[in-house]
């Protein structure tokens, strides 16, 4: 019989079509220079990882309650990053109400992961606006700035954004509609197309949370004054949880205050 075989035929090609077009996603249709994205292994990360990852330039924006934000926010965490606009009909409400429930799922992790939705429309979202907007979606942090801050941003992450004239001064914004992970190193290093499924993008987020680094917890401390002679300094000791070793440190002390204070009886003077 030839049906079987066609069957078979038809099935491989169109598996083969839909894994190329996900491993060209970020080569293609997000046009990074240098940097292919590729598939990683299901053990591994769902998301399509550009190699080499992508290092984030000096980007300077304003968050939505008027706070200032920088590259440097995203240091030593992990951030999801999305571009859209406050009038956007479906797609933008649709992925930050995924992503907002996507993180009260993470637990403890969650503690770990901002979430960022930059404006593509700065002529009518303003502040007030945008933040009003984001309130629905708890966890995610509005970004505005000027057409310059914007414009950088836009191209740092090679997002397409084209305005659709609708009539009677309204329009509407094509954009890139995908959500991007920038890791602890402040390096775009995953990219997930809209309509990737949560628990795909919460099983990343999972990995790479605990790869992170852990805090060390404080245990104790002893301060003790500098020796006579020396320059006017408190000398601090503390225990870390992490490694359980010390560590010393030269705190200075105002010629106001000179005797050093430490946490309660821990502390001593010599």
């Amino acid at each position: 019989m030839v049906w079987p075989g066609l069957l078979l035929l038809l099935l491989a090609v169109v598996g083969a079509t839909l894994l190329w077009s996900r491993i060209e996603f970020g080569r293609g249709v997000l046009g990074w220079p240098g940097a292919p994205a590729t598939l990683p292994a299901q053990s591994q990360l769902f998301g399509a990882a550009l190699e080499p990852a992508v290092d984030l330039p000096a980007l300077r924006l304003v968050r939505s309650d008027g706070r200032p934000f920088t590259t440097a926010d995203t240091r030593g965490r992990l951030s999801l990053f999305f571009f859209g606009y406050t009038h956007c009909a479906d797609v933008c409400p649709l992925t930050l109400s995924e992503l907002s429930q996507l993180r009260r799922g993470l637990g403890d992790d969650a503690s770990r992961l901002d979430m960022y939705f930059v404006t593509l429309d700065p002529a009518r979202d303003t502040p007030e606006r945008l933040q009003a907007y984001v309130a629905n979606f708890p966890g995610v942090i509005g970004l505005i700035g000027s057409d310059t801050q914007l414009s950088e941003a836009q191209s740092t992450f090679h997002v397409v954004a084209v305005r659709q004239d609708l009539g009677g001064g309204d329009y509407a914004i094509d954009h890139t509609a995908a959500t991007y992970l920038v890791n602890a190193d402040s390096q775009i290093q995953l990219v997930y197309p809209y309509g990737t499924a949560p628990d795909e993008l919460a099983a990343d987020l999972h990995h790479l949370a605990h790869a992170l680094p852990t805090r060390p917890q404080l245990v104790s401390a002893r301060a003790r004054a500098a020796d006579v002679g020396d320059t006017r300094a408190v000398y601090v000791r503390a225990h870390l949880e992490a490694e359980r070793s010390a560590i010393q440190a030269r705190i200075p002390v105002s010629a106001a205050d000179p005797s050093p204070s430490g946490p309660g009886p821990a502390a001593e003077r010599k």
